[in-house]
């Protein structure tokens, strides 16, 4: 092997070939942001915060030191936001939780500064409102789903504007979303039909057969787990059905971090849908609570070579059978010993039959690793995604 040498490319230094780059950068100070390219950890940081107080109203005023709101050198003070605040558009979906309204904020309030809750113009003042009836056990929770899906700024992961409650109901504002669960389109097989949508974007050749739509889905998926793991987040609740395919180009928006988890000094339930459960859930010999968000993220990356399985093989790995198969019900799986031992799933499941799904099945079999230290973490994926061709030219052609 050749001598790494003192200085190189942001490139070569991540890739363990040089030692820094000619600004002095170690590969402990780069990282890889959320589309996938190798910048400056500090400058990273630096710019989100920047773009994140702006974005909350806040200037920088020449000769003051800090930030100021905008229209004002002093705080003003923020209305307390209600659903009155708004116009009711339409019910866009229902379930246990409760149910999701499209609603428009109203034209007089554009301009005020609310508590928890910044308006977006850019939405044309739309959203959609995830409303639950009120229940002490869960105020917490929802308080932490909220404030955790607001730190994270993805393109690829549903933005939370703010929530709010009254004496009935708790609110959570978000990004007016229109689409399909990718559950639909792939355990339904309506993919055939997405592709011939009037709607879809058809520019762009090579985007127009299902396989490359996966290489799209996946590398997104990908990028907007990375937001999650870099801002110390773990999901851990992924699955197909918290995955929509929205807008004309069909891109992904990850959605509901209600399981998710953040840093804390108190242990953490075991939590997430059967068919993705990592082994270290599903071993019933050792009932210990998660403790660390490390261990959150590990059981991420589990879920999401799982998920990735599914998408380019069109089998279930967990059950061995055909996606369009409903999904064997908890109680009845007999499968627990095999999601236990899945690093020794048989081989033809990782055929894909070119250099490029070798790759693909590298990574796969390294996501379900039965031991969690021996999977890989997320700038490890990425750094191999990045070596498919098929990634330059998504990126090239602004599809990602």
């Amino acid at each position: 092997m050749p001598p790494k040498q003192t200085f190189g490319s942001r490139a070569q230094v991540m890739h363990g070939n040089a030692k820094k780059t000619s600004g002095g950068l170690t590969k402990s100070h780069l990282k890889y942001n959320k589309q996938g390219k190798i910048v400056s950890r500090k400058a990273s940081a630096l710019a989100k915060k920047n773009n994140r107080l702006v974005k909350a109203g806040y200037v920088t005023r020449k000769g003051e030191f800090g930030v100021s709101m905008r229209g004002g050198t002093g705080k003003r003070k923020r209305e307390e936001l209600t659903i009155t605040h708004f116009d009711y558009i339409e019910t866009i979906g229902t379930g246990a939780f409760g149910y999701v309204n499209k609603y428009k904020l109203k034209s007089d309030y554009i301009d005020t500064h609310f508590e928890n809750f910044t308006p977006n113009k850019n939405s044309n003042n739309i959203y959609a409102i995830k409303i639950m009836r009120k229940n002490k056990n869960m105020e917490q929770n929802l308080k932490k789903e909220a404030e955790i899906n607001m730190m994270l700024n993805s393109d690829y992961i549903i933005k939370c504007y703010g929530y709010f409650s009254d004496s009935k109901y708790y609110y959570i504002i978000l990004e007016l979303c229109i689409g399909e669960e990718l559950w639909s389109i792939v355990k339904l097989k309506t993919y055939e039909k997405l592709i011939n949508s009037e709607t879809y974007e058809k520019s762009i050749n090579f985007l127009e057969t299902y396989e490359n739509l996966i290489y799209k889905w996946v590398f997104q998926i990908l990028l907007g787990l990375h937001e999650m793991h870099n801002t110390n987040v773990a999901w851990r609740d992924m699955k197909l059905e918290n995955i929509m395919i929205c807008g004309k180009n069909k891109d992904v928006k990850l959605i509901d971090f209600g399981f998710s988890m953040r840093d804390s000094n108190k242990p953490f339930k075991h939590q997430g849908t059967p068919d993705y459960l990592a082994p270290e859930l599903i071993n019933f010999t050792n009932q210990k609570r998660m403790t660390s968000v490390e261990e959150g993220k590990q059981t991420d990356i589990f879920a999401f070579g799982i998920i990735m399985c599914e998408l380019f093989t069109k089998i279930n790995i967990i059950s061995g059978e055909s996606i369009s198969t409903p999904f064997l019900s908890y109680l009845n799986r007999y499968t627990i010993n095999q999601i236990l031992n899945i690093s020794s799933q048989p081989s033809e499941i990782f055929k894909f039959g070119d250099n490029n799904k070798t790759v693909l099945a590298n990574i796969i079999e390294n996501c379900v690793r039965k031991e969690p230290s021996e999977r890989w973490d997320i700038n490890r994926i990425i750094e191999t995604f990045n070596e498919l061709p098929i990634i330059d030219t998504l990126r090239n052609t602004g599809k990602i």
